[in-house]
């Protein structure tokens, strides 16, 4: 690995953690939720649909961020969705300023170091992320500050989307204030970020806070993210649910076992919802989720199976709903089919 990646970060550690020093304020080594005003619920609830077909992933973004399509040094393509109103200068990669907030979508990589400091695997961090996507556990990471509050998130992929690299990733970068960066020797004693080796047996460690707000702005994003084959078309419902009990216009009575296949996008931390309808969708007879059976956080099918009661109408037609699972709200991803059945005369 090149050097002079990992001193220009040294460098921008020292400068920040200088800056920082300069700054007066309170210690908030323990977070503090911060509370939202109406306002802000409100504009973070407007998404924009972001779709690149190049990659073959798709992605939904608040109106405060704006999209940029770029490259970094060497040519390495790079798209930032980042916050506006923090400044800066994109293409944002991983060594910026703490306060910015950006996702930076690498797909064929870039070869620097990782940032130092506290950090986890998505296998031993215990709060998962609403993801859509295959990231690996092992490979994939959690940066935390010294008081164990998430600050930056790096997806990695055991099998990488199509048209990226072995190294193609995704780095998620929070706003943290008060940020201050310190090095230490192996016996814990502190030493000038100068002389700081973190690739030996130096360790760097990173204070700040970083805002509940800002936390749940990226997983409403994350709850987005999508890869698709070739270019974005709305598929055939039959390519993405498939029902093998029961058969359409088959006749049915409580209890109702159903069993089928959805494609894994079509769960959301491995549910999705099921109705059971009047033939004139008036009158709701059962509603809830539907489990799949098995990993599936997948673009394969994935098998379900349920069993639901209810008490027949009065009409003798009806419908089983399956809908997409759509945490995110946007119409462009409400998906359902409408399975028709009988039910017994009374």
């Amino acid at each position: 690995m090149k050097r002079l990646p990992f001193l220009i970060t040294v460098c921008l550690l020292i400068l920040l953690a200088c800056n920082d020093s300069q700054k007066e304020g309170k210690n908030q080594s323990t977070p503090e939720p911060q509370e939202k005003s109406n306002d802000s619920d409100t504009a973070s609830e407007v998404m924009k649909l972001y779709v690149n077909d190049r990659w073959h992933f798709q992605l939904s973004y608040p109106q405060e961020f704006s999209p940029l399509e770029s490259e970094l040094a060497g040519n390495v393509p790079v798209i930032n969705l980042y916050k506006t109103d923090t400044g800066g200068n994109p293409p944002f990669a991983f060594h910026e300023d703490p306060e910015h907030f950006y996702f930076s979508i690498m797909p064929k990589g870039f070869g620097t170091e990782y940032p130092n400091g506290k950090q986890l695997s998505l296998e031993e961090w215990e709060d998962p992320l609403p993801l859509n996507v295959p990231a690996s556990k092992q490979q994939s990471k959690v940066f935390l500050l010294e008081n164990d509050q998430p600050w930056a998130v790096m997806l990695n992929f055991d099998n990488p989307p199509k048209g990226w690299g072995d190294y193609g990733g995704i780095f998620i970068h929070l706003p943290i204030s008060n940020f201050e960066a310190k090095c230490f020797t192996v016996s814990g004693e502190e030493k000038p970020m100068t002389q700081c080796d973190p690739m030996g047996d130096d360790s760097v460690k990173l204070k700040g806070s970083v805002s509940e707000e800002d936390w749940n702005t990226m997983l409403r994003m994350l709850e987005t993210l999508e890869f698709y084959e070739g270019e974005r078309e709305e598929r055939p419902i039959s390519e993405l649910v498939q029902i093998t009990k029961p058969l359409p216009n088959t006749e049915v009575t409580s209890p109702l076992t159903i069993e089928g296949k959805a494609r894994g996008f079509w769960y959301f931390e491995g549910d999705f919802p099921l109705r059971l309808v009047d033939k004139d969708d008036a009158i709701l007879l059962y509603e809830g989720p539907v489990s799949a059976n098995g990993k599936w956080m997948t673009e394969d099918f994935v098998p379900f199976s349920t069993t639901i009661t209810f008490e027949a109408p009065d009409d003798e037609r009806g419908y089983l709903v399956f809908e997409r699972d759509n945490p995110s709200g946007i119409p462009e991803n409400n998906r359902s089919y409408r399975l028709p059945i009988l039910f017994p005369p009374k």
